[in-house]
């Protein structure tokens, strides 16, 4: 009888023992490890970026550690597209406000009146300066050049300017996506609003900036003549039977535009007041249809004066809502 017993315990276990081997021969091995993600491998890397500047030079940046840029604008650009290492910058800043200030920051100079041995003196690898003739900044080119010195011009007064040169800066930067964010974003929400504008108004419209040297009206070779001009108003400056090349109440009233916009500038909020009443007290300024009609807007100098870059489908927006927001 135990031998009986015995028996069946034995094959139970040898019986268990081959269920066991079997069910271990038809599972399926453990998954290998996947291997790590070089994340430096996806992510561009800063390298060199061969460009042509406004002046037509051939210009080739390889991420530089020594900024200087020339223009508060152009700052700003910069630190838009992810730049870092800035180490000179012109006196605009200051005031500005459009730029993030770093702690050690030298001035090298006014944008219309640069210090050249300042410059020098930062040992800059990469200078941005401005090719606008006003600013006389490419006086200093054959200096930088026999320094030894990188730098490149930009000119920028329309939007498509802007977006160049950004472009220029984040493939230096490595940072298309920045690209993106501050370029073709703004450029989108701009041909939006320029979708939005009627076809069945053609206001007539003037835009004039005022100082103390005068009184200039601003033609559609200048930033806010064009976005008149792109929101559908005829830019009275371009008309060619106009007598508005050169200010005068006299041709204005003649003009009598249905919308005008001023830009009062002055070193100061007083100076500014009293260029900009130079316009007002004139007695005939209130008889302006324009003015009686409560189609004059006085605009900021942050979207009309100083280049607004990744907000400037705002400076679009200002006027459009004044052409057509009623």
């Amino acid at each position: 009888m135990k031998k009986v017993i015995l028996s069946k315990v034995v094959a139970c276990v040898l019986a268990g023992a081959l269920s066991s081997m079997m069910l271990l021969g038809c599972s399926k091995p453990a998954p290998e490890p996947e291997p790590a993600i070089d994340a430096s491998a996806e992510t561009p890397q800063p390298g060199p970026v061969s460009f042509t500047d406004s002046l037509g030079n051939e210009v080739t940046v390889d991420n530089p550690q020594r900024v200087v840029t020339c223009l508060s604008s152009f700052a700003q650009v910069w630190q838009l597209a992810g730049g870092e290492n800035l180490v000179g910058l012109t006196e605009d800043a200051q005031t500005e406000g459009n730029v993030q200030l770093p702690a050690d920051i030298e001035y090298v100079g006014n944008y219309d009146s640069l210090n050249l041995e300042a410059i020098i003196a930062l040992e800059p690898d990469f200078v941005v300066l401005s090719a606008a003739a006003r600013y006389k900044q490419t006086d200093l080119q054959d200096a930088l050049k026999g320094a030894g010195i990188n730098y490149a011009y930009f000119n920028v007064t329309h939007f498509e300017d802007y977006l160049k040169m950004l472009r220029v800066f984040t493939d230096i930067t490595a940072r298309p996506d920045l690209y993106e964010e501050n370029g073709l974003a703004v450029e989108t929400k701009i041909a939006d609003i320029i979708a939005t504008v009627p076809t069945d108004k053609k206001p007539t419209a003037v835009f004039f900036i005022t100082e103390s040297r005068g009184t200039r009206i601003q033609d559609g070779e200048t930033m806010p003549g064009r976005i008149l001009t792109e929101l559908g108003a005829v830019n009275l400056a371009d008309v060619e039977a106009s007598s508005l090349s050169e200010f005068s109440i006299e041709a204005l009233i003649e003009a009598n535009p249905d919308y005008i916009f001023v830009l009062p500038m002055g070193n100061g909020p007083d100076a500014t007041a009293a260029n900009l009443a130079v316009l007002e007290d004139n007695p005939a300024w209130a008889q302006l249809g324009a003015v009686q009609a409560g189609n004059y807007f006085k605009v900021d100098q942050e979207h009309f004066l100083y280049k607004p870059n990744n907000h400037w489908d705002e400076s679009y927006q200002i006027i459009f809502d004044s052409l057509y927001g009623n």
